[in-house]
């Protein structure tokens, strides 16, 4: 039997303590879709180019329509970011310590730390697994300055992905609208 409440809700301390724009967000009991516009920001390397295009990622611009739709699968959720022509998607677990998740991209398994406060989630990479078996060294692992805030009653999101070695590979921001 499933359990009830969201991943997001069982999986972080003081889920309560986020605003509720953002706990509301993340209340997915089947399926949370959203709205809104997102800045997008490239890193200037061909080889930052690649591994954005090899992950979906978005090519740059400025206020860029963006459709989000998080899914509930069992006790696991997807998150769809959807740009028109580029998609991507990405798949949420439970891990067995609190405050922490699995994000999944392909292959990669992210170990994900997430902090919530007042003002909203910061998100950290801790480790990564190929296939969720064999361990990427730490200075191979993308760096990221991932939040989740409130501001002007609206859902913000702001990530910035980087590579050792090659830079910037992409920072996404933007405000999002729940519609169901």
């Amino acid at each position: 039997m499933s359990e009830t409440r969201s991943l997001f809700e069982r999986n972080l301390k003081d889920f309560d303590k986020l605003p509720y724009i953002i706990r509301d967000m993340h209340d997915v009991e089947v399926r949370v879709e959203a709205l809104g516009l997102s800045n997008i920001t490239r890193g200037e390397s061909w080889l930052s180019n690649l591994v954005a295009n090899l992950f979906g990622f978005p090519k740059a611009g400025e206020n860029q329509p963006i459709r989000v739709v998080f899914e509930r699968h069992g006790d696991s959720e997807s998150l769809l970011r959807d740009y028109g022509k580029e998609k991507f998607i990405s798949h949420f677990a439970d891990h067995p310590e609190p405050g922490v998740i699995y994000e999944t991209f392909g292959p990669l398994w992210f170990e994900v730390e997430c902090v919530c406060s007042e003002q909203g989630i910061d998100m950290d990479i801790r480790s990564c697994r190929l296939w969720n078996k064999i361990p990427i060294p730490l200075f191979f692992l993308p760096r990221t300055d991932a939040t989740e805030r409130v501001s002007g009653g609206k859902y913000q999101f702001d990530v910035d992905i980087s590579l050792p070695l090659i830079g910037r590979v992409i920072w996404y921001k933007g405000v999002l609208k729940k519609i169901s």
